[in-house]
């Protein structure tokens, strides 16, 4: 998320969304490619409802994930 025009962009796309298909249509909202803490604060303050991508972990094989899971004790 660079730069105002991404923001602009972003902040655009994330306000119809979260009107028109989570306030209207009774849908959740899911942002993606969220790659680091500084995008999840700024997408934070946009009020969707998920957000999925790099920032909570990479893609690996299943045993390992629910390893990992399973030792967690906080919840996302």
């Amino acid at each position: 998320m660079q730069g105002g025009r991404s923001m602009l962009i972003i902040w655009t796309v994330s306000a119809i969304s979260h009107r028109l298909i989570s306030m209207k249509m009774g849908k959740q909202t899911v942002d993606e490619c969220v790659e680091n803490e500084a995008n999840l604060a700024k997408l934070g303050e946009l009020e969707m409802d998920y957000a999925l991508g790099y920032v909570f972990g990479y893609p690996q094989p299943l045993p390992k994930l629910v390893a990992q899971l399973s030792q967690r004790k906080e919840v996302l």
